[in-house]
Protein backbone atom coordinates (compact mmCIF):
# COMPACT_ATOMS: atom_id res chain seq x y z
CA UNK A 1 0.00 0.00 0.00
CA UNK A 2 1.49 3.37 -0.97
CA UNK A 3 2.01 6.11 1.58
CA UNK A 4 -0.61 8.50 0.10
CA UNK A 5 -3.42 5.97 0.38
CA UNK A 6 -2.28 5.09 3.90
CA UNK A 7 -2.53 8.78 4.93
CA UNK A 8 -6.14 9.06 3.73
CA UNK A 9 -7.07 5.82 5.50
CA UNK A 10 -5.58 7.10 8.75
CA UNK A 11 -7.38 10.45 8.37
CA UNK A 12 -10.65 8.66 7.63
CA UNK A 13 -10.29 6.52 10.76
CA UNK A 14 -9.53 9.52 12.98
CA UNK A 15 -12.47 11.52 11.64
CA UNK A 16 -14.80 8.55 12.14
CA UNK A 17 -13.79 8.38 15.80
CA UNK A 18 -14.42 12.12 16.08
CA UNK A 19 -17.81 11.73 14.45
CA UNK A 20 -16.95 13.76 11.38
CA UNK A 21 -17.45 12.48 7.85
CA UNK A 22 -14.17 11.79 6.09
CA UNK A 23 -15.68 12.42 2.64
CA UNK A 24 -17.91 15.06 1.09
CA UNK A 25 -20.97 14.54 -1.07
CA UNK A 26 -22.48 16.71 -3.79
CA UNK A 27 -24.43 19.53 -2.17
CA UNK A 28 -22.33 19.62 1.02
CA UNK A 29 -21.40 23.06 2.30
CA UNK A 30 -17.65 23.43 2.92
CA UNK A 31 -15.01 25.99 3.75
CA UNK A 32 -11.96 26.14 1.47
CA UNK A 33 -8.37 26.65 2.52
CA UNK A 34 -8.77 30.26 1.25
CA UNK A 35 -11.54 30.86 3.79
CA UNK A 36 -14.32 30.93 1.17
CA UNK A 37 -17.69 29.28 1.73
CA UNK A 38 -18.58 26.88 -1.09
CA UNK A 39 -20.90 24.05 -2.14
CA UNK A 40 -19.61 20.74 -3.53
CA UNK A 41 -20.70 20.21 -7.15
CA UNK A 42 -18.55 17.17 -8.02
CA UNK A 43 -17.12 14.54 -5.64
CA UNK A 44 -14.40 12.13 -6.82
CA UNK A 45 -12.60 11.52 -3.56
CA UNK A 46 -9.94 12.79 -2.90
CA UNK A 47 -10.70 15.47 -5.56
CA UNK A 48 -13.64 17.86 -5.31
CA UNK A 49 -15.09 20.66 -7.41
CA UNK A 50 -16.94 23.39 -5.54
CA UNK A 51 -18.96 26.49 -6.40
CA UNK A 52 -17.77 29.52 -4.47
CA UNK A 53 -20.64 31.27 -2.73
CA UNK A 54 -19.16 34.75 -3.08
CA UNK A 55 -18.52 34.71 -6.83
CA UNK A 56 -20.55 31.81 -8.25
CA UNK A 57 -17.43 30.44 -9.95
CA UNK A 58 -16.19 26.84 -9.67
CA UNK A 59 -12.82 25.70 -8.39
CA UNK A 60 -11.15 22.31 -7.73
CA UNK A 61 -9.60 21.30 -4.41
CA UNK A 62 -7.84 18.34 -2.88
CA UNK A 63 -9.63 16.71 0.05
CA UNK A 64 -7.09 18.11 2.52
CA UNK A 65 -7.80 21.68 1.37
CA UNK A 66 -11.50 21.77 2.29
CA UNK A 67 -13.31 21.25 5.58
CA UNK A 68 -16.92 20.95 6.73
CA UNK A 69 -18.58 24.35 6.96
CA UNK A 70 -18.90 25.77 10.47
CA UNK A 71 -20.48 29.04 11.55
CA UNK A 72 -17.90 31.77 12.01
CA UNK A 73 -17.38 33.48 15.29
CA UNK A 74 -18.11 36.74 13.49
CA UNK A 75 -21.06 36.26 11.15
CA UNK A 76 -21.19 38.06 7.79
CA UNK A 77 -23.60 40.63 9.23
CA UNK A 78 -21.71 41.19 12.50
CA UNK A 79 -19.77 44.36 13.15
CA UNK A 80 -16.30 44.75 14.52
CA UNK A 81 -13.06 42.81 14.35
CA UNK A 82 -11.62 40.12 16.61
CA UNK A 83 -7.92 40.08 17.52
CA UNK A 84 -6.38 36.95 18.98
CA UNK A 85 -5.59 37.45 22.65
CA UNK A 86 -2.06 38.68 23.30
CA UNK A 87 -1.53 40.04 19.78
CA UNK A 88 0.52 43.23 19.67
CA UNK A 89 -1.67 45.64 17.67
CA UNK A 90 -1.78 49.38 17.08
CA UNK A 91 -4.12 51.68 19.04
CA UNK A 92 -6.20 52.06 15.88
CA UNK A 93 -7.00 48.35 15.58
CA UNK A 94 -7.53 48.04 19.34
CA UNK A 95 -9.99 50.95 19.17
CA UNK A 96 -11.94 49.19 16.39
CA UNK A 97 -12.10 45.97 18.45
CA UNK A 98 -13.22 47.77 21.61
CA UNK A 99 -15.91 49.77 19.82
CA UNK A 100 -16.97 46.92 17.50
CA UNK A 101 -16.13 48.85 14.35
CA UNK A 102 -15.33 47.00 11.10
CA UNK A 103 -12.28 47.93 8.99
CA UNK A 104 -14.62 49.50 6.44
CA UNK A 105 -15.43 52.22 9.00
CA UNK A 106 -11.80 53.20 9.52
CA UNK A 107 -11.51 56.10 11.97
CA UNK A 108 -8.63 57.71 10.05
CA UNK A 109 -9.14 60.23 7.24
CA UNK A 110 -9.45 58.54 3.86
CA UNK A 111 -6.19 58.82 1.94
CA UNK A 112 -4.09 59.86 4.96
CA UNK A 113 -0.86 58.01 5.85
CA UNK A 114 -2.53 56.69 9.02
CA UNK A 115 -5.40 55.32 6.91
CA UNK A 116 -3.05 53.39 4.61
CA UNK A 117 -0.89 52.12 7.53
CA UNK A 118 -4.04 50.95 9.33
CA UNK A 119 -4.99 48.65 6.44
CA UNK A 120 -1.40 47.52 5.91
CA UNK A 121 -1.28 46.32 9.53
CA UNK A 122 -4.71 44.68 9.27
CA UNK A 123 -3.61 42.84 6.12
CA UNK A 124 -0.47 41.54 7.85
CA UNK A 125 -2.33 40.31 10.97
CA UNK A 126 -5.09 38.72 8.86
CA UNK A 127 -2.53 36.79 6.81
CA UNK A 128 -0.94 35.59 10.07
CA UNK A 129 -4.31 34.23 11.15
CA UNK A 130 -4.60 36.37 14.30
CA UNK A 131 -7.26 38.81 13.04
CA UNK A 132 -10.81 37.69 12.30
CA UNK A 133 -12.98 39.82 10.04
CA UNK A 134 -16.54 39.88 8.76
CA UNK A 135 -17.16 39.02 5.11
CA UNK A 136 -17.08 42.62 3.90
CA UNK A 137 -13.75 43.38 5.56
CA UNK A 138 -12.28 40.08 4.41
CA UNK A 139 -13.19 40.91 0.82
CA UNK A 140 -11.56 44.31 1.28
CA UNK A 141 -8.30 42.66 2.33
CA UNK A 142 -8.38 39.74 -0.10
CA UNK A 143 -9.74 41.38 -3.23
CA UNK A 144 -8.04 44.78 -3.16
CA UNK A 145 -4.54 46.15 -2.64
CA UNK A 146 -5.59 48.61 0.03
CA UNK A 147 -2.72 49.25 2.44
CA UNK A 148 -0.15 48.96 -0.34
CA UNK A 149 1.66 51.43 -2.57
CA UNK A 150 2.50 51.53 -6.27
CA UNK A 151 4.27 53.81 -8.76
CA UNK A 152 2.13 56.07 -10.95
CA UNK A 153 3.95 58.42 -13.33
CA UNK A 154 7.02 58.23 -11.10
CA UNK A 155 5.10 58.98 -7.92
CA UNK A 156 4.49 56.52 -5.05
CA UNK A 157 0.72 56.42 -4.54
CA UNK A 158 -1.60 54.51 -2.18
CA UNK A 159 -3.56 51.78 -3.97
CA UNK A 160 -7.34 51.28 -3.95
CA UNK A 161 -7.93 54.40 -1.85
CA UNK A 162 -10.55 56.92 -3.04
CA UNK A 163 -9.10 60.43 -3.11
CA UNK A 164 -10.93 63.74 -3.30
CA UNK A 165 -9.85 65.66 -6.38
CA UNK A 166 -8.93 69.08 -5.01
CA UNK A 167 -9.42 70.71 -8.42
CA UNK A 168 -12.33 70.16 -10.75
CA UNK A 169 -14.25 71.90 -13.52
CA UNK A 170 -17.83 73.09 -13.32
CA UNK A 171 -19.28 73.43 -16.80
CA UNK A 172 -22.63 75.02 -17.65
CA UNK A 173 -23.99 74.90 -21.21
CA UNK A 174 -26.49 77.51 -22.37
CA UNK A 175 -29.05 75.62 -24.50
CA UNK A 176 -31.31 78.61 -25.02
CA UNK A 177 -34.41 77.73 -23.03
CA UNK A 178 -32.52 75.59 -20.51
CA UNK A 179 -29.06 74.74 -19.21
CA UNK A 180 -26.97 71.59 -18.77
CA UNK A 181 -24.46 71.35 -15.92
CA UNK A 182 -21.71 68.87 -15.00
CA UNK A 183 -18.78 68.68 -12.56
CA UNK A 184 -15.76 67.13 -14.32
CA UNK A 185 -12.28 66.11 -13.21
CA UNK A 186 -10.17 67.02 -16.26
CA UNK A 187 -10.15 69.44 -19.17
CA UNK A 188 -10.28 66.45 -21.54
CA UNK A 189 -13.67 65.61 -20.01
CA UNK A 190 -14.68 69.26 -20.45
CA UNK A 191 -13.84 69.06 -24.17
CA UNK A 192 -15.90 65.88 -24.52
CA UNK A 193 -18.81 67.63 -22.78
CA UNK A 194 -18.54 70.61 -25.15
CA UNK A 195 -18.55 68.28 -28.17
CA UNK A 196 -21.73 66.66 -26.84
CA UNK A 197 -23.35 70.08 -26.41
CA UNK A 198 -22.85 70.87 -30.12
CA UNK A 199 -25.43 68.18 -30.89
CA UNK A 200 -27.83 69.90 -28.47
CA UNK A 201 -27.41 73.27 -30.23
CA UNK A 202 -25.61 74.94 -27.32
CA UNK A 203 -25.07 78.69 -27.61
CA UNK A 204 -22.19 78.87 -25.14
CA UNK A 205 -20.43 76.93 -22.40
CA UNK A 206 -19.08 78.49 -19.19
CA UNK A 207 -16.08 76.58 -17.80
CA UNK A 208 -15.16 77.31 -14.17
CA UNK A 209 -12.04 75.76 -12.64
CA UNK A 210 -12.54 75.30 -8.90
CA UNK A 211 -10.05 74.38 -6.18
CA UNK A 212 -7.42 75.81 -3.85
CA UNK A 213 -9.84 78.66 -3.03
CA UNK A 214 -9.53 79.95 -6.59
CA UNK A 215 -12.24 80.49 -9.15
CA UNK A 216 -11.87 81.38 -12.79
CA UNK A 217 -14.62 81.23 -15.40
CA UNK A 218 -14.04 81.24 -19.14
CA UNK A 219 -16.84 81.40 -21.68
CA UNK A 220 -16.70 79.52 -24.98
CA UNK A 221 -19.17 80.54 -27.69
CA UNK A 222 -20.18 78.24 -30.56
CA UNK A 223 -19.53 80.12 -33.83
CA UNK A 224 -21.19 77.55 -36.05
CA UNK A 225 -18.03 75.60 -36.84
CA UNK A 226 -15.91 75.78 -33.68
CA UNK A 227 -15.79 76.81 -30.01
CA UNK A 228 -14.27 80.25 -29.59
CA UNK A 229 -12.94 81.54 -26.28
CA UNK A 230 -14.49 84.87 -25.35
CA UNK A 231 -11.75 87.12 -24.00
CA UNK A 232 -12.28 90.20 -21.86
CA UNK A 233 -10.83 92.50 -24.50
CA UNK A 234 -13.32 91.26 -27.08
CA UNK A 235 -16.11 92.67 -24.92
CA UNK A 236 -14.54 95.77 -23.43
CA UNK A 237 -13.23 97.04 -26.77
CA UNK A 238 -16.50 96.46 -28.62
CA UNK A 239 -18.04 99.43 -30.38
CA UNK A 240 -21.15 98.98 -28.26
CA UNK A 241 -19.63 98.53 -24.78
CA UNK A 242 -22.27 99.87 -22.41
CA UNK A 243 -20.82 100.60 -19.00
CA UNK A 244 -19.11 99.50 -15.80
CA UNK A 245 -20.49 98.54 -12.38
CA UNK A 246 -18.59 97.59 -9.23
CA UNK A 247 -19.40 95.77 -5.99
CA UNK A 248 -17.53 98.04 -3.57
CA UNK A 249 -14.98 95.25 -2.91
CA UNK A 250 -12.51 96.03 -5.64
CA UNK A 251 -14.28 94.04 -8.36
CA UNK A 252 -15.70 95.71 -11.47
CA UNK A 253 -18.02 94.36 -14.15
CA UNK A 254 -17.85 95.73 -17.70
CA UNK A 255 -21.08 95.34 -19.68
CA UNK A 256 -20.85 94.61 -23.37
CA UNK A 257 -22.90 93.22 -26.20
CA UNK A 258 -22.04 90.01 -28.06
CA UNK A 259 -23.89 88.05 -30.73
CA UNK A 260 -25.03 85.78 -27.89
CA UNK A 261 -26.59 88.51 -25.76
CA UNK A 262 -25.48 91.10 -23.20
CA UNK A 263 -22.55 89.94 -21.09
CA UNK A 264 -20.58 91.37 -18.17
CA UNK A 265 -16.92 90.52 -17.60
CA UNK A 266 -15.65 90.83 -14.03
CA UNK A 267 -12.16 92.05 -13.17
CA UNK A 268 -10.86 91.72 -9.64
CA UNK A 269 -10.13 88.96 -7.17
CA UNK A 270 -11.70 86.42 -9.55
CA UNK A 271 -12.09 86.58 -13.33
CA UNK A 272 -15.49 85.40 -14.49
CA UNK A 273 -18.46 86.43 -16.59
CA UNK A 274 -22.11 87.08 -15.82
CA UNK A 275 -24.81 86.53 -18.42
CA UNK A 276 -25.75 86.39 -21.19
CA UNK A 277 -29.05 88.26 -20.98
CA UNK A 278 -31.41 89.33 -23.73
CA UNK A 279 -31.61 92.90 -22.48
CA UNK A 280 -29.37 95.28 -20.56
CA UNK A 281 -32.05 95.51 -17.88
CA UNK A 282 -31.96 91.74 -17.34
CA UNK A 283 -28.18 91.80 -17.10
CA UNK A 284 -28.20 94.67 -14.58
CA UNK A 285 -30.55 92.61 -12.38
CA UNK A 286 -28.15 89.68 -12.66
CA UNK A 287 -25.26 91.96 -11.68
CA UNK A 288 -27.20 93.28 -8.70
CA UNK A 289 -27.80 89.72 -7.51
CA UNK A 290 -24.00 89.29 -7.49
CA UNK A 291 -23.48 92.57 -5.58
CA UNK A 292 -22.58 94.84 -8.51
CA UNK A 293 -24.89 97.77 -7.77
CA UNK A 294 -22.60 100.80 -8.03
CA UNK A 295 -22.74 102.34 -11.52
CA UNK A 296 -19.33 103.77 -12.47
CA UNK A 297 -19.94 104.51 -16.13
CA UNK A 298 -22.73 104.09 -18.64
CA UNK A 299 -22.68 104.84 -22.35
CA UNK A 300 -25.60 105.42 -24.68
CA UNK A 301 -26.99 102.28 -26.24
CA UNK A 302 -25.59 101.96 -29.74
CA UNK A 303 -25.69 99.10 -32.19
CA UNK A 304 -26.46 96.75 -29.33
CA UNK A 305 -29.94 98.24 -29.08
CA UNK A 306 -30.63 98.01 -32.82
CA UNK A 307 -34.22 97.19 -33.72
CA UNK A 308 -36.52 97.43 -36.73
CA UNK A 309 -40.19 98.37 -36.58
CA UNK A 310 -42.92 98.54 -39.22
CA UNK A 311 -45.83 100.96 -39.48
CA UNK A 312 -48.06 98.65 -37.44
CA UNK A 313 -45.68 98.60 -34.48
CA UNK A 314 -44.28 95.12 -35.13
CA UNK A 315 -40.72 95.14 -33.82
CA UNK A 316 -37.72 92.85 -34.38
CA UNK A 317 -34.49 93.35 -32.46
CA UNK A 318 -30.97 92.54 -33.52
CA UNK A 319 -30.90 89.90 -30.79
CA UNK A 320 -33.98 88.29 -32.38
CA UNK A 321 -32.13 88.09 -35.70
CA UNK A 322 -29.04 86.65 -34.02
CA UNK A 323 -31.13 83.98 -32.32
CA UNK A 324 -32.76 83.00 -35.63
CA UNK A 325 -29.46 82.81 -37.52
CA UNK A 326 -27.10 81.32 -34.92
CA UNK A 327 -26.83 78.06 -36.90
CA UNK A 328 -25.76 79.82 -40.13
CA UNK A 329 -22.00 79.28 -40.64
CA UNK A 330 -19.94 82.41 -41.17
CA UNK A 331 -17.70 82.86 -44.18
CA UNK A 332 -14.94 85.20 -45.34
CA UNK A 333 -16.88 87.49 -47.66
CA UNK A 334 -15.06 89.53 -50.36
CA UNK A 335 -14.90 93.11 -49.06
CA UNK A 336 -15.04 94.66 -52.55
CA UNK A 337 -18.60 93.35 -53.02
CA UNK A 338 -19.74 95.59 -50.14
CA UNK A 339 -18.47 98.85 -51.60
CA UNK A 340 -21.70 99.69 -53.42
CA UNK A 341 -24.09 98.90 -50.57
CA UNK A 342 -22.26 99.90 -47.38
CA UNK A 343 -23.46 103.05 -45.64
CA UNK A 344 -21.14 106.03 -46.06
CA UNK A 345 -20.53 108.64 -43.33
CA UNK A 346 -17.70 110.69 -44.82
CA UNK A 347 -19.58 113.92 -43.96
CA UNK A 348 -20.20 112.84 -40.33
CA UNK A 349 -17.07 113.17 -38.13
CA UNK A 350 -18.68 111.29 -35.21
CA UNK A 351 -19.49 108.25 -37.36
CA UNK A 352 -16.05 108.36 -38.98
CA UNK A 353 -14.50 108.30 -35.50
CA UNK A 354 -16.67 105.33 -34.60
CA UNK A 355 -15.43 103.49 -37.70
CA UNK A 356 -11.89 103.91 -36.42
CA UNK A 357 -12.83 102.53 -33.02
CA UNK A 358 -14.58 99.33 -34.10
CA UNK A 359 -12.86 95.96 -34.41
CA UNK A 360 -13.27 93.47 -37.23
CA UNK A 361 -13.10 89.88 -35.98
CA UNK A 362 -14.51 86.41 -36.57
CA UNK A 363 -16.25 86.64 -33.23
CA UNK A 364 -18.53 89.37 -34.58
CA UNK A 365 -19.36 88.65 -38.24
CA UNK A 366 -21.35 91.28 -40.10
CA UNK A 367 -24.87 90.27 -41.13
CA UNK A 368 -25.65 90.56 -44.85
CA UNK A 369 -29.17 90.18 -46.19
CA UNK A 370 -29.29 88.20 -49.45
CA UNK A 371 -32.10 86.80 -51.58
CA UNK A 372 -32.77 83.07 -51.91
CA UNK A 373 -30.34 82.91 -54.84
CA UNK A 374 -27.59 84.41 -52.67
CA UNK A 375 -27.56 87.85 -54.32
CA UNK A 376 -26.57 90.56 -51.82
CA UNK A 377 -29.33 93.04 -50.84
CA UNK A 378 -28.04 95.14 -47.95
CA UNK A 379 -25.96 95.03 -44.76
CA UNK A 380 -28.28 94.24 -41.89
CA UNK A 381 -25.71 94.82 -39.14
CA UNK A 382 -22.05 95.84 -39.30
CA UNK A 383 -21.83 98.84 -41.62
CA UNK A 384 -19.11 100.40 -39.45
CA UNK A 385 -17.08 97.21 -39.51
CA UNK A 386 -17.56 96.90 -43.28
CA UNK A 387 -16.30 100.47 -43.73
CA UNK A 388 -13.33 99.67 -41.49
CA UNK A 389 -12.47 96.65 -43.66
CA UNK A 390 -12.78 98.69 -46.87
CA UNK A 391 -10.64 101.55 -45.53
CA UNK A 392 -7.94 99.15 -44.36
CA UNK A 393 -8.05 97.37 -47.74
CA UNK A 394 -8.86 93.99 -46.19
CA UNK A 395 -9.63 91.44 -48.88
CA UNK A 396 -12.34 89.68 -46.86
CA UNK A 397 -14.48 90.24 -43.79
CA UNK A 398 -16.19 87.64 -41.54
CA UNK A 399 -19.87 87.59 -42.47
CA UNK A 400 -23.11 85.64 -42.27
CA UNK A 401 -25.39 85.61 -45.30
CA UNK A 402 -29.03 85.66 -44.25
CA UNK A 403 -31.76 84.54 -46.62
CA UNK A 404 -35.47 85.29 -46.14
CA UNK A 405 -36.02 81.60 -45.46
CA UNK A 406 -33.75 81.93 -42.41
CA UNK A 407 -36.21 84.37 -40.80
CA UNK A 408 -39.54 83.79 -39.13
CA UNK A 409 -42.78 85.31 -40.40
CA UNK A 410 -42.59 88.38 -38.17
CA UNK A 411 -39.01 89.21 -39.17
CA UNK A 412 -39.85 88.78 -42.85
CA UNK A 413 -42.76 91.14 -42.51
CA UNK A 414 -40.76 93.82 -40.66
CA UNK A 415 -37.49 93.57 -42.61
CA UNK A 416 -38.75 92.64 -46.07
CA UNK A 417 -42.29 93.96 -46.05
CA UNK A 418 -43.69 90.51 -46.90
CA UNK A 419 -45.83 88.03 -45.04
CA UNK A 420 -44.89 84.39 -44.81
CA UNK A 421 -47.81 82.90 -46.70
CA UNK A 422 -47.13 79.23 -45.97
CA UNK A 423 -49.98 77.67 -44.02
CA UNK A 424 -51.82 81.01 -44.01
CA UNK A 425 -53.80 80.77 -47.26
CA UNK A 426 -57.29 79.34 -47.71
CA UNK A 427 -58.66 77.44 -50.68
CA UNK A 428 -62.43 76.82 -50.70
CA UNK A 429 -62.51 77.40 -46.94
CA UNK A 430 -59.64 75.01 -46.22
CA UNK A 431 -56.23 76.15 -44.94
CA UNK A 432 -53.54 75.07 -47.41
CA UNK A 433 -49.77 75.36 -47.88
CA UNK A 434 -48.66 77.50 -50.80
CA UNK A 435 -45.98 76.65 -53.37
CA UNK A 436 -45.52 73.07 -52.12
CA UNK A 437 -46.20 70.50 -54.89
CA UNK A 438 -47.96 67.30 -53.80
CA UNK A 439 -49.01 64.04 -55.41
CA UNK A 440 -52.56 63.41 -56.58
CA UNK A 441 -55.41 65.42 -57.99
CA UNK A 442 -56.72 65.26 -61.57
CA UNK A 443 -53.15 64.77 -62.82
CA UNK A 444 -49.98 63.36 -61.29
CA UNK A 445 -49.34 66.38 -59.04
CA UNK A 446 -50.94 69.58 -57.79
CA UNK A 447 -49.89 72.75 -55.99
CA UNK A 448 -51.65 75.75 -54.40
CA UNK A 449 -50.41 79.20 -55.49
CA UNK A 450 -51.42 82.81 -54.99
CA UNK A 451 -53.10 84.31 -58.08
CA UNK A 452 -53.60 87.95 -57.15
CA UNK A 453 -55.69 88.00 -53.98
CA UNK A 454 -57.00 84.49 -54.53
CA UNK A 455 -55.59 81.01 -54.09
CA UNK A 456 -55.45 78.77 -57.15
CA UNK A 457 -54.96 75.01 -57.43
CA UNK A 458 -52.68 74.06 -60.32
CA UNK A 459 -52.69 70.41 -61.50
CA UNK A 460 -49.79 69.24 -63.64
CA UNK A 461 -47.61 66.33 -64.76
CA UNK A 462 -48.14 62.76 -65.84
CA UNK A 463 -46.79 59.35 -64.93
CA UNK A 464 -44.13 59.71 -67.59
CA UNK A 465 -42.41 62.48 -65.63
CA UNK A 466 -41.34 60.03 -62.93
CA UNK A 467 -39.59 57.80 -65.45
CA UNK A 468 -37.70 60.64 -67.09
CA UNK A 469 -36.64 62.76 -64.10
CA UNK A 470 -33.36 60.89 -63.47
CA UNK A 471 -32.47 60.71 -67.18
CA UNK A 472 -30.25 63.67 -68.07
CA UNK A 473 -30.89 63.45 -71.81
CA UNK A 474 -34.65 63.19 -71.27
CA UNK A 475 -34.58 66.21 -68.97
CA UNK A 476 -32.69 68.28 -71.53
CA UNK A 477 -35.09 67.30 -74.31
CA UNK A 478 -38.12 68.15 -72.14
CA UNK A 479 -36.67 71.56 -71.19
CA UNK A 480 -35.99 72.43 -74.83
CA UNK A 481 -39.35 71.17 -76.07
CA UNK A 482 -41.35 73.09 -73.45
CA UNK A 483 -39.16 76.22 -73.49
CA UNK A 484 -38.64 75.89 -69.70
CA UNK A 485 -36.20 78.79 -69.38
CA UNK A 486 -39.02 81.19 -70.27
CA UNK A 487 -41.68 79.68 -68.05
CA UNK A 488 -41.98 82.34 -65.28
CA UNK A 489 -45.68 82.29 -64.38
CA UNK A 490 -46.13 80.28 -61.15
CA UNK A 491 -49.88 80.02 -61.74
CA UNK A 492 -49.45 77.78 -64.80
CA UNK A 493 -48.99 74.04 -65.13
CA UNK A 494 -46.04 74.61 -67.48
CA UNK A 495 -44.03 76.44 -64.83
CA UNK A 496 -44.45 73.64 -62.29
CA UNK A 497 -43.80 70.86 -64.81
CA UNK A 498 -40.53 72.55 -65.80
CA UNK A 499 -39.50 73.03 -62.17
CA UNK A 500 -40.53 69.58 -60.96
CA UNK A 501 -36.91 68.35 -60.43
CA UNK A 502 -36.41 71.03 -57.77
CA UNK A 503 -39.09 69.34 -55.63
CA UNK A 504 -38.14 65.73 -56.39
CA UNK A 505 -37.33 64.75 -52.82
CA UNK A 506 -40.67 65.95 -51.39
CA UNK A 507 -42.51 64.06 -54.13
CA UNK A 508 -40.61 60.81 -53.62
CA UNK A 509 -38.75 61.10 -56.95
CA UNK A 510 -35.21 61.01 -55.59
CA UNK A 511 -32.81 63.81 -54.71
CA UNK A 512 -33.66 67.42 -55.56
CA UNK A 513 -32.02 68.75 -58.72
CA UNK A 514 -31.33 72.46 -58.99
CA UNK A 515 -32.21 72.52 -62.65
CA UNK A 516 -35.07 72.56 -65.16
CA UNK A 517 -35.94 69.39 -67.00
Amino acid sequence: MDKLKLRYLIREAIENVAGVSAKFSIGDKVTTVDGDTATVTMAEHPFYTVELEATGTTKSFNFKDIAPFQSKEISPTSEGISLQEGVNASPGLLFHQTHKKPLSECVFRIGSDAYVEFFAEARELFNEGVLKLNDLDRDLIQRTDIGGYGLFEGENVALDVPFINEEYYQVIANLGDKKAQENLDSFEEVQDFMDQMIKRNAISVDVTKLGDDKKQTIRYNWTGDKWEKLSKSSINEREDALGIYDDGKGNSAAIGWTPYGYLATVDGEYDFQIGPAKTVGELIKMLAAEGFTNKIFEAELGGANTAWEDEKGNKVTLQDILDMTKSIPQKDYPTEKLAKIVLNWDDNPEEVERIEQVKVSKQYPILIMVDEAGEIQWILDGNHRAQKALRSKSKTIPAKLIKPSNLDAKAKKVLLGVVNELNEAEFKGKEVSLNKPKRGGSKAYYVYVKDGDKVKKVSFGSGGLRAKINNKDARSAFAARHNCKNKKDRTTAGYWSCNLPRYAKALGLGANKNTFW
